[in-house]
């Protein structure tokens, strides 16, 4: 019975139970090859002279939807999949890093400022003012 049962069943979503006379047909369950595992990396982002660069993105790598950024002590903590992965960390004015993170270790980051710098920033500003002229005459009575 198990055979035939088998050959039937082999390429489809049905799974079966024999429960004495009885045969109980019940929906495959798929196994995900994905974990539902979360780990979390802790590590902090430095300037080269030690300061903490404040606001700095923290993102695994290649998974964009996955990132922080750093504290005002240029500390974070970031969520994970892995127990090993590699972050991309980037601010402006300093050229972007990519670091190896393993669970467990503390992740230490100095960021290097860009040797491109800024040749021309352009503010644009939009509202209203209203201005008051006043003007003053008056003589020291000399003639």
């Amino acid at each position: 019975m198990s055979e035939v049962l088998n050959g039937i069943f082999a390429n489809s979503q049905v799974d079966y139970v024999i429960n004495g006379t009885d045969i109980v047909l019940k929906r495959r369950e798929e196994v995900s090859n994905v974990s539902n595992e979360k780990y979390q990396i802790k590590g902090t982002v430095r300037d080269g002279n030690g300061e903490p660069v404040i606001g700095a993105s923290v993102v695994l790598k290649g998974h964009t939807e996955t990132g922080v950024i750093t504290d005002i002590d240029g500390n974070f903590v970031l969520t994970v999949p892995a127990k090993k992965v590699t972050l991309s960390i980037s601010y402006i004015g300093y050229d972007p890093v990519n670091v190896e993170a393993t669970v467990g270790t503390f992740v230490k980051v100095v960021m290097k400022e860009s040797s491109q710098t800024l040749n021309e920033v352009v503010v644009v500003g939009y509202g209203t003012q209203k201005e008051r002229i006043s003007s003053w005459f008056g003589t020291d009575g000399e003639a």
